[in-house]
């Protein structure tokens, strides 16, 4: 058996990663963990079924009852054979993770360091996790290095303390619960020398949320201020909102999603009265779908100066974590002013 398992965020890495380490095995923790379900009371491979149906949109609206009807995981999907190496991590001398500052990264390694806390207690994990690199300035990940500069991380893996897996396991735990307010304090009131990033990178999860100011996701906000200030065709939107990140958060698949959502919500428009056509579920080449024009409603107008919130618009039903976020119901909103959560009645 090969003695070290690597673990990283996604291909870019770990095939940088599979250019150093010779027979060592490498896994690409392949799943955007911003978004999307992960309910309480589930086990890893009922995990993996929920965000397969999820990812693949083969379920069109993942609700708090559909899940009763989870169905076992199958080999050959990717995720069956991620979650099996996974499971064999006991038969390495060493698991490596390799991870870095963002929020992505951040969800994926609480989720890793539970499983081993619950799991495989006697396996030894080590860390490496940065958020720069010198002779880099816009650092944005470990996938942006060359090999050589990677390789120089390793010596430098740091043993992960029984410890620290639990108190990842109990930001894990609190990050699957029904709402978010256990997972704040947690942010509020512990900190772990071993995990410095984690809690600042569970805020950017929090502004996900709508807020309470505006009806608004920080996403959303920022991408109608991108229309209102002249960035009006979806890529340079995808690029000029990634500028707006401290940390590298939503790729551009996600990024017109969202502007899909805003279009659904009457809140953007493409100015020749066609449909927003996205490239992921339409079809449509892609310089057509580059030089769509979008310009805002005068709903959104209205929002933006403040006359009106998006909650009498944006109609809400989807998943951040464990917390079912439903304009039906009362919801889980952002107060960035006092940085906490309001149980708000719409």
């Amino acid at each position: 058996m090969r003695s070290t398992l690597h673990i990283t965020n996604g291909d870019s890495a770990a095939n940088i990663i599979k250019t150093f380490v010779q027979s060592d095995a490498v896994l690409p923790w392949r799943d955007p963990m911003h978004h999307g379900p992960f309910p309480a009371g589930y086990s890893l491979d009922e995990l993996s079924r929920i965000r397969i149906d999820y990812l693949s949109g083969a379920v069109p609206t993942i609700t708090p009852e559909s899940l009763a009807a989870i169905k076992p995981l199958e080999n050959p999907h990717e995720f069956f054979a991620r979650d099996t190496l996974l499971g064999q991590s006991s038969a390495y001398e060493e698991v490596v993770l390799w991870f870095e500052h963002d929020l992505l990264d951040q969800l994926q390694l609480v989720q890793l360091l539970s499983f081993y806390a619950n799991e495989q207690s006697d396996v030894a994990v080590s860390l490496i996790c940065i958020d720069r690199f010198e002779g880099i300035d816009d650092f944005r990940g470990i996938g942006q290095l060359p090999p050589e500069k990677m390789q120089s991380l390793y010596p430098n893996r740091v043993a992960v303390s029984q410890a620290t897996m639990r108190f990842a396991a109990a930001y894990w735990h609190a990050f699957t619960q029904p709402n978010p307010v256990q997972l704040l304090n947690l942010c509020v009131r512990e900190s772990n020398a071993e995990l410095p990033f984690l809690c600042s990178a569970i805020k950017r999860y929090f502004q996900e949320f709508p807020w309470v100011s505006d009806g608004l996701t920080r996403t959303e906000r920022q991408i109608l201020s991108l229309v209102k200030n002249g960035v009006v065709h979806p890529t340079r939107i995808f690029v000029q909102n990634m500028d707006k990140e401290s940390c590298l958060y939503i790729g551009d698949a996600r990024t017109y999603s969202q502007i899909a959502q805003l279009c659904d919500a009457n809140l953007l428009a493409v100015k020749n009265g066609l449909s927003f056509q996205h490239p992921t579920h339409d079809s449509v080449d892609f310089d057509s779908f580059k030089q769509q024009t979008l310009c805002l409603t005068e709903n959104a107008q209205r929002v933006l100066n403040g006359n009106t919130k998006a909650f009498e618009f944006v109609i809400r039903q989807e998943w951040l974590g464990g917390v079912y976020i439903n304009s039906e119901e009362s919801l889980w909103c952002w107060d960035e002013d006092q940085q906490t959560f309001t149980d708000y009645s719409t």
